[in-house]
């Protein structure tokens, strides 16, 4: 009795380790991992931000923001 739930146990860990690491070698080699670009991404985000505020008269606009309050 105790012989054949042992038998079990380990026969059962077995199945569950080897489907364990069969998914990941195949997860692993059929799969193409993302990769992101942190150095050029944020360098153009800063570069396309910095075009807008260069082009916009934000002078002009808070000064005419802060006159609208006022009144």
């Amino acid at each position: 009795m105790l012989g054949s739930i042992l038998s079990t146990v380990v026969i059962t860990v077995l199945i569950m380790f080897l489907l364990h690491h069969t998914y990941n070698h195949l997860q692993a080699t059929l799969t193409v991992p993302k990769v992101s670009d942190l150095v050029r991404r944020p360098g153009k985000k800063y570069e396309e931000i910095e075009t807008i505020l260069q082009a916009a008269p934000m002078k002009k606009e808070l000064s005419d923001f802060l006159s609208r309050l006022r009144h």
